[in-house]
C-alpha cells in the first residue's frame, strides 16, 4: 500500500503556489492528472512520475504542473484545483 500525504499549500508570492511538504515511501508508477485554472479557465495537466524522474525533476506533480504552466502563460494567474493520482499499468 502506498503511504503519501500533502499538506496544504501556500502562495510564497504572486502565482507561486508551493506545497509544503510531500512523502512517497514507494517507487510505484503514477499517473498524475493536475487541475488548474489560468486566467479563470479550467484546464488539467497529464504526467507519469517516471517522466519527472527521467528528466531529473526534483519537485513534487502539484508544483511541477503550475511551473510548466506558468511558463506557457509568463502574465496568466494560475490556480490549483485539483490532483488526481492514478496507478498506471501497462499492457504485456
Amino acid at each position: 500500500m502506498r503511504n503519501e500525504f500533502y499538506e496544504t499549500w501556500t502562495t510564497k508570492g504572486k502565482n507561486e503556489p508551493r506545497v509544503k511538504s510531500i512523502e512517497v515511501t514507494d517507487s510505484t508508477m503514477f499517473e498524475y492528472e493536475v487541475g488548474m485554472s489560468v486566467d479563470g479557465q479550467p484546464t488539467r495537466m497529464r504526467f507519469l512520475n517516471e517522466h519527472l524522474k527521467k528528466h531529473g525533476v526534483e519537485v513534487d506533480p502539484i508544483n511541477y504542473a503550475l511551473d510548466f504552466t506558468q511558463s506557457q502563460y509568463p502574465s496568466a494567474n494560475i490556480t490549483f484545483n485539483y490532483i488526481k493520482e492514478y496507478d498506471y499499468a501497462r499492457s504485456k
